[in-house]
């Protein structure tokens, strides 16, 4: 948002004597980041007031002139112009020898039709101040101009302008007002707020206006005057240019009025011609609805929209004219020959116009700030504000007495305590600059009031223009901010004598771990929002658990709270793929959202009765999730292009397991084959992750190939292979955080052996049969199966598997018989169980 510092310093007594780089830093300190200082004088270097002395005709061209300049020097100055509209004796504004203007033109001296130069006289577009070609700048001559007086200072362009960057929570922000109201409490000066009172004369509003709200849910208010006798005419050059240096562009006295207090109270109104408004009983009809299936409208911009039921408008009683809060319509626009005009002052639900502003493509000044939030209680002081200026620009016009106000339900500032104890304990600061009197007049010098008190709590009363204020914390943020982060003093962690929770420690050494270990295997961290569209989160849930409905998304995309991280990495391949990158490998650690009673008859949450309330049926589950499509590996000059496969992604789960300390004491993890649950996968390929102890057996996670429905669903030609864990079932199977693992003392003993078994029984059946082998169950470390092969000479319906096994003591070196021992126990085990032969 562009702010003007000269309107700042008409708000802020005191202000005038800060600098603007002091300005800037406070602002951006407190949250208001000034992403840029702009001089548009810097732009009028060498640019002067200058006088024309003589005018002769050019020697050599009809179409030129020789003019005489004074631009306050020693010396006149010689300068050709082809201009047609300057005389002798007009006050001009001159660029010198050495001037750089807007359009990119170096001002030097020059030789014009055989006669020197030594400057130019400049149009309006030349100095960037508008589009205007039509003949220089002639200065009013009633004026008590000087002869090198900087062009800056008389055209009124030596104000800076702030470009702020302001968060969407901070919607008070968006206005001259609000910003000042910032400085104001963080410099220890008085806010000027500009002057409501308007004078009505004539007949009651009543008797000309007409308001009614269908939809009190869209527009929890609506209020307007009509103003009669306006006369439509370009706005006086200090408010044209004051709205053009905050780059909004002037149009009308009444359009640029309403713009006016945009920009100074944050809060957007609209003018509608009054005769061009259907009409009963005399009195202009407005109608706040939703539009009917099949109507349409022409916005200010000349497009011709199709509406949406779900699109909010304001209708006379004939047809939509305006998109509530986003744009107004064409068939009742103001024009040169208006006369008489309702002015319009609403709040608008932030979510209806989002969805509305995004359903047409539109953003707007008006609908950026009704989606953040207005002030709901702000309307009446807007609309007042803009009626006494149109008065002050239109002196003839005449205010009817009266608003019409439309409110269905009352909008209460709400209230939130905050304990002076909780506030020193959390803040940081020094406990001299947190005493209640400083506090107090901390968050009094921005709108908030003291209304009461709950034993050692301080209760105050939130102005509604800030919605982003509901929780102690908020408040907490507030006086640090207020106070300033600077004042916080820099300190070193204090130890502890009680270390974290045993709890805690696993869970965040079990996350550092994974991100290690991912990183490691080329994987890329992806960030994604919680939110997806149902065309491919169903492809997601399962049979136990129900998708969640978000009640106001942004859009389509952004329906559903997500069941998996998959889906979004899958978008996020989708996106690579288009970009050229077909060699992918990303994974996300995130929540994930279940729903378990979708009937909602689940016991009511504990804010249930706070500002969002809910249902206490949706889990949540963090999760870690891994994608891996294109090579194997990176491609070099010596390597081929040999694609990923599922076996390169089950040994980066291996790996991932391997090195997460599980407490192989109690349990083992075990891969099996996937039933049709997951719906997602490849029935080939599908695999169930489990951690088994004993005969009981505890889900932790699943890995495999995108099932083929769901790579048609997203056109993917290339197979992709995903993983996803639940981490909360991990945490518990971490034994604990070792700094160190001491190497093994005694030497491991490696056997390979090559079975042949019926082709139907799948790898995993034979390796759980190999770790649950009581004679080497105690000595067993690894199992890994390096060869299958099916083919010739081998039986019809058979296989040949070839595995090694990994066998070594913890406190002896192993005999080579009890190697062979155990060696011999092991097939027979799997021959009596899987009907496997030694080949």
């Amino acid at each position: 948002m562009r702010v003007s510092i000269d309107w700042l310093r008409d708000l802020v007594s005191g202000l005038d004597q800060v600098s603007v780089d002091e300005i800037a830093e406070k602002l951006t300190m407190a949250g208001l980041e000034v992403e840029a200082v702009e001089d548009p004088g810097a732009q009028l270097a060498h640019v002067v007031v200058a006088k024309i002395l003589e005018k002769h005709q050019h020697p050599k061209a009809d179409k030129l002139s020789l003019c005489l300049m004074d631009a306050g020097g020693d010396k006149p100055i010689r300068v050709v112009c082809g201009a047609p509209n300057h005389q002798q004796g007009d006050w001009v504004i001159f660029a010198q020898v050495g001037a750089h203007l807007a359009n990119g033109m170096d001002i030097g001296e020059a030789t014009i039709r055989g006669e020197k130069s030594f400057g130019m006289l400049c149009s309006e577009a030349e100095l960037g101040l508008s589009s205007s070609h039509d003949g220089i700048i002639i200065l009013d001559p009633s004026q008590d101009w000087r002869a090198g007086t900087p062009a800056a200072q008389a055209l009124g362009q030596n104000d800076i302008i702030l470009e702020l960057g302001v968060t969407p929570n901070r919607p008070d922000a968006l206005s001259h007002v609000g910003v000042a109201r910032e400085l104001a409490a963080l410099l220890g000066l008085r806010l000027n707020a500009p002057s409501v009172k308007c004078t009505e004369r004539g007949g009651a509003v009543e008797s000309k206006a007409l308001v009614s709200i269908e939809d009190a849910t869209g527009c929890p208010r609506y209020a307007c005057r009509v103003i009669e006798g306006v006369t439509i005419g370009p706005s006086p050059a200090w408010l044209q240019r004051r709205l053009e240096q905050c780059g909004v562009r002037a149009i009308n006295n009444i359009v640029d009025v309403t713009n006016w207090v945009l920009l100074e109270l944050g809060h957007p109104l609209h003018a509608f011609d009054w005769a061009k408004l259907s009409s009963r009983d005399g009195r202009a009809q407005v109608v706040v609805r939703r539009a009917n299936a099949g109507e349409t409208m022409s916005t200010l911009d000349g497009e011709q929209r199709e509406l949406n039921t779900a699109d909010l408008v304001i209708a006379d009683g004939q047809e939509p004219i305006a998109l509530a809060g986003v744009m107004g319509g064409a068939s009742s626009e103001v024009s040169d020959g208006t006369q008489n005009i309702l002015l319009e002052s609403a709040y608008f639900q932030p979510a209806t116009v989002r969805k509305t502003a995004k359903r047409h493509g539109l953003h707007t000044e008006a609908s950026h700030r009704f989606e953040r939030g207005c002030d709901p209680n702000g309307v009446p002081k807007a609309l007042d504000r803009a009626a006494a200026m149109i008065l002050e620009l239109c002196p003839d016009a005449q205010i009817l007495r009266g608003t019409v106000d439309v409110q269905p339900h009352d909008i209460k500032a709400h209230e939130v305590s905050m304990r002076i104890s909780r506030l020193q304990a959390l803040s940081g600061l020094p406990a001299e600059l947190l005493e209640e009197a400083l506090v107090t007049a901390a968050l009094q010098s921005i709108g908030l009031e003291v209304v009461g008190r709950d034993g050692e709590a301080i209760r105050y009363r939130i102005p509604t223009f800030r919605p982003d204020l509901l929780r102690e914390v908020d408040l907490i943020e507030e006086v640090v901010r207020l106070v300033g982060y600077d004042k916080v003093p820099s300190t070193l962690p204090a130890p502890t004598a009680k270390s974290p929770t045993f709890i805690a420690d696993k869970a965040l050494w079990l996350e550092g771990m994974l991100h290690q270990k991912l990183q490691g295997w080329g994987f890329y961290e992806a960030v994604n929002f919680a939110f997806g569209p149902q065309h491919l989160f169903q492809f997601f849930k399962t049979s136990s658990d129900e998708l969640i409905e978000v009640k106001n998304p942004l859009g389509e995309e952004m329906a559903l709270l997500r069941p998996s991280l998959i889906p979004a990495l899958l978008q996020n391949l989708l996106h690579n793929l288009r970009h050229g990158n077909k060699n992918v490998r990303l994974y996300e650690m995130a929540t994930t959202f279940h729903g378990h009673n979708p009937k909602g008859t689940a016991p009511r949450s504990q804010d249930a009765d706070g500002p969002q309330g809910g249902d206490a049926w949706a889990a949540e589950a963090p999760k870690v999730a891994g994608l891996w499509c294109g090579s194997r590996r990176v491609l070099a000059f010596d390597s081929g292009e040999a694609a990923v496969d599922y076996y390169d992604l089950k040994g980066v789960v291996e790996d991932l397991l391997s090195h997460l300390n599980l407490d192989n004491g109690s349990g083992k993890v075990v891969f099996d084959a996937a039933d049709d649950s997951v719906a997602f996968l490849h029935p080939k390929s599908a695999t169930h992750v489990f951690w088994r102890t004993g005969d009981i057996k505890t889900q932790i996670g699943v890995l495999g190939e995108i099932h083929p429905k769901v790579a048609k669903h997203l056109d993917l030609e290339e197979p992709v292979f995903v993983f996803e864990f639940n981490m909360a079932s991990l945490v518990p199977l971490v034994k604990e955080v070792p700094l160190a693992t001491a190497l093994p003392k005694y030497p491991a003993v490696k056997r390979d052996f090559a079975l042949l078994m019926d082709d139907e029984i799948p790898a995993g059946r034979l390796t759980q049969a190999i770790w649950n082998c009581e004679a080497t169950q105690k000595l067993l470390k690894n199992v890994e199966i390096f060869d299958v092969y099916k083919g010739e000479r081998l039986p019809e319906g058979k296989k040949s598997i070839a595995f090694s096994i990994v066998l070594r003591a913890e406190d002896r070196t192993l005999t080579d018989q009890e190697v062979q021992n155990g060696a011999d126990e092991l097939l027979k085990t799997l021959s009596e169980g899987l009907g496997a032969e030694i080949r």
